[in-house]
Formats: structure tokens, sequence, C-alpha cells
């Protein structure tokens, strides 16, 4: 309980926590029943912590929707779960990616002068690949990119 109270946990977080603590002591239905307990005291809901999990991977590590449903799959969140999680959390994410690419493409932009002798159609695509290439990394569809980057 004090480990879920100082921090949210998917139920699978909780589970492989409590066997770690455990270690050979408890069988896998006294584990089970501990995690029932918790889940009926709102000590972990899965929902709860991909609310959480979504908003501060968008805020402070710039993460974009591919990237987090993989994280939270990983961290045992229903698909469903994180899909409507992303859906509510669409604005922020979109805003964030804005904001992300507005800066990636002045630091492209002075990366990637025009040359002597260089084709200037050329030099458009490897600006416009490195910011799309920059951005999905981050976990970021291609419809997205496109429909920001149109707008800066």
């Amino acid at each position: 309980m004090a480990e879920c109270s100082r921090r949210e946990l998917s139920e699978r977080q909780a589970f492989a926590k409590l066997e770690k603590w455990a270690g050979d002591e408890a069988s896998q239905k006294e584990l089970e029943k501990i995690i029932a307990e918790l889940k009926e005291d709102k000590y972990i809901d899965d929902v709860r912590f991909a609310e959480c999990y979504v908003r501060d991977k968008v805020r402070f590590s710039g993460w974009g929707p591919v990237k987090i449903m993989m994280k939270l799959n990983e961290a045992g969140v229903k698909r469903e779960v994180g899909q409507e999680t992303i859906e509510r959390e669409k604005e922020l994410i979109e805003n964030k990616l804005k904001s992300i690419l507005a800066a990636k493409k002045k630091e492209i932009e002075r990366k990637f002068s025009k040359k002597e002798g260089e084709d200037e159609r050329m030099l458009k695509l490897k600006k416009k690949a490195s910011l799309y290439g920059f951005a999905q990394q981050r976990g970021y569809t291609f419809d997205m990119i496109q429909k920001i980057e149109k707008e800066l």
C-alpha cells in the first residue's frame, strides 16, 4: 500500500513488485489476493495509471501515441484503456507535437543551410525527412506529423 501511495503502478507492475518482495515465501494465489485487495481499495487502477502515464510522458518526455501505447502495453494496461486515454489527451499530444516540431524545424534550418551548387528541392526533402524522422522516433504517427507540419 505504501508503494502504491507514492506513485501510480499498473496491476502488472504491482504484481511484479510483490513477487520480487515475497520471493518464494508467497504463493501465486496469495499474491493475486493481495492485488485484488489493492484494486478494491483503489490503490491500483489501470485507468488512473494510464491517465497519469500518458500526461507525464507527453508533457515531460515529448512522447507520441505510438510509443506511449507500446509502453502501456509493456506495463500490462489493456489496449482499449490505453487507446481511450490517448484519445482523451489528443489535444495535449497535438500541442506538444506542435511545440516540438517548431523547435526542431528551427534547428534543422540552421543545420541544413544551402550549400553552393546544392539542389533546392533536394535540400527541402532532407529537411523534411529529418523533421519527420525525429517526430516518428518519439512515437508520433505520420498523419499527425503531416497535419501539424502543414500548420507551421
